[in-house]
């Protein structure tokens, strides 16, 4: 019943974060869990996100960078870094990206 109520408190803590969050396959870049807040900042749906990968938000230009950063999240726990994203509107954002390499259910996330 605790590891229920914990996973839950979880849960609410991603969904309810006011800071855009999604989790992300390393292998694929397929994106596998996004919250309200990056829905809302990006423009897009969470069906429209879980559709996408990273290639699909990051700025063409950014491509290389957004590779070395998978790299080495590989290796790494925490690793900030500095990105260009695009909106569903078309926009170009800068953002501050931290990224932390967790396992869920033994698939690299």
């Amino acid at each position: 019943m605790l590891i229920s109520a914990v996973a839950d408190l979880y849960q609410q803590l991603f969904e309810l974060n006011p800071r855009p969050m999604w989790l992300f396959d390393r292998q694929t870049l397929a994106f596998l869990l996004v919250n309200d807040a990056a829905c809302r900042h990006y423009g897009w749906t969470r069906d429209e996100f879980l559709a996408m990968t990273l290639l699909d938000i990051r700025a063409p230009e950014e491509l290389p960078a957004l590779r070395t950063a998978v790299a080495r999240a590989r290796t790494e726990t925490e690793l900030p870094t500095v990105a260009r994203h695009v909106t569903k509107a078309g926009a170009a954002i800068d953002v501050h990206l931290d990224i932390a390499r967790v396992e869920l259910e033994g698939r690299a996330v």
